[in-house]
């Protein structure tokens, strides 16, 4: 029920990209709302799918505040981040690859921290970090598979600052719609496969991260042999 509902959601974000960035900086403002609005429409089903809730076509346009404020907070803190390091990126574009690196590699798992956990601002960036620093390896993994036929076929450093912008948070689909895209042609057919494999890619996350936080490396490991 999710994929069809996503590829609404997805609909609904490019016509108000069509409708409203004509309009200039009130547009982008809109464009913004409108995003936020549906991440967190789409966090709040995917809470519903990873804790194995049914979901019903008639709850799927229910509302969530606190979700919705949740994913602003962390978005807010990545537009501050990048907002006051605008004069550098002229100067210094090392810095800034630096930093979309780290951005990256920190928040990987904001996503899954903001709504399971239902954590947000400096405490989801938190937590993010603590679990990446805990679980680096199996969480990466995935994502590097994932992401390979991006890092050979564009420059690394479009990919990274691609990733590092507010598309982190919903990589599933940032990753498998520019796969998809390689060829730089966006047809009716690469849109609905990439919202695929991206429901598919960030219910896997979800999953993974559930069970990762059962305990640490050792204690999973200890488990899995004792079973």
């Amino acid at each position: 029920i999710i994929i069809p509902a996503s590829i609404v959601l997805c609909a609904l974000f490019f016509l108000s990209v069509y409708l409203f960035g004509p309009l200039g900086f009130a547009g982008g403002f809109l464009i913004s709302i409108v995003e936020i609005t549906a991440i967190s429409m789409y966090y709040r089903w995917l809470d519903e799918a990873i804790h194995k809730n049914s979901l019903k076509f008639q709850e799927l346009a229910e509302f969530d505040a606190g979700m919705f404020f949740r994913v602003l907070n962390i978005l807010f803190v990545l537009f501050i981040v990048h907002f006051l390091l605008i004069g550098v990126r002229q100067t210094k574009p090392e810095l800034i690859i630096c930093l979309d690196f780290i951005i990256i590699i920190l928040l990987n798992a904001a996503p899954e921290i903001v709504y399971l956990h239902k954590y947000d601002g400096m405490t989801a960036v938190t937590e993010s970090i603590n679990f990446v620093k805990a679980n680096w390896i199996e969480w990466f993994l995935p994502f590097v598979i994932m992401s390979t036929p991006l890092i050979v076929f564009i420059p690394w450093t479009m990919f990274l600052e691609f990733m590092a912008s507010g598309t982190l948070m919903v990589p599933g689909f940032s990753i498998t719609l520019a796969w998809m895209n390689l060829g730089a042609v966006v047809s009716y057919i690469a849109i609905p496969l990439a919202i695929v494999a991206g429901n598919w890619f960030m219910l896997f996350r979800g999953f993974l991260f559930q069970e990762l936080n059962t305990g640490s490396r050792r204690q999973r490991i200890f488990k899995a042999k004792t079973r």
